[in-house]
């Protein structure tokens, strides 16, 4: 009993690393991102907002280098003529900035409905997003736009926008990361399975 129960732990510890190793190795762009397929976001809205972005390489417990995330890039390629803006800031400045907006709340990209779900927020118009001194990051412009953000700890928002601020924001957004820390523990996990 006791040998089939590390055997079937050694098993999942070579798939895992297995799979890891391979999508280390083979997925990642020219860039070396790892990166997301593409979703379609629209509102009819000022804005759509992912107000929830929780990042802890410091928590107490964990030992994770401030780098083992290492760069994250937005890529938004907008579905009108009218220039896009992303902007990456602390969630609390976010969320003061659109209060009394119009905005959808990002709840994940894969809704219910097999698309994204939203939660909307009734409100009226924002001040313009480029006028505002709280980004961390921030790109804008006509057609594809690639905002790349080295995360920190904290709680961080990520906002998508017409570049005026005006209504109707539509576009096909992807998300990717180098993430460094893959490689290490695809390997980790290949020697623990070998060794089990």
């Amino acid at each position: 009993i006791l040998t089939s129960i590390v055997a079937l732990i050694a098993l999942g510890l070579l798939a895992g690393g297995g799979v890891l190793m391979w999508s280390d190795r083979t997925q990642r762009d020219t860039a070396g991102y790892l990166t997301s397929p593409s979703t379609h976001l629209v509102t009819s809205s000022y804005a759509i907002a992912a107000t929830d972005l929780n990042v802890a390489t410091d928590a107490p417990g964990w030992h994770v280098p401030t780098g083992a995330l290492g760069s994250v890039r937005v890529v938004a390629t907008a579905a009108s003529a009218s220039p896009l803006f992303i902007g990456i800031a602390p969630s609390t400045d976010v969320q003061q900035y659109l209060d009394g907006v119009a905005y959808d709340q990002l709840q994940g990209f894969v809704g219910t409905s097999g698309g994204p779900n939203y939660l909307l927020h009734g409100g009226g118009a924002p001040a313009s997003p480029a006028s505002q001194t709280f980004w961390q990051a921030q790109v804008s412009g006509s057609g594809t736009q690639s905002l790349t953000w080295n995360p920190a700890s904290g709680h961080w928002a990520v906002v998508l926008m017409n570049s005026d601020g005006s209504q109707t924001v539509a576009a096909d957004v992807s998300v990717g990361a180098t993430a460094p820390f893959l490689f290490p523990l695809a390997l980790g996990l290949l020697i623990g399975g070998g060794v089990a």
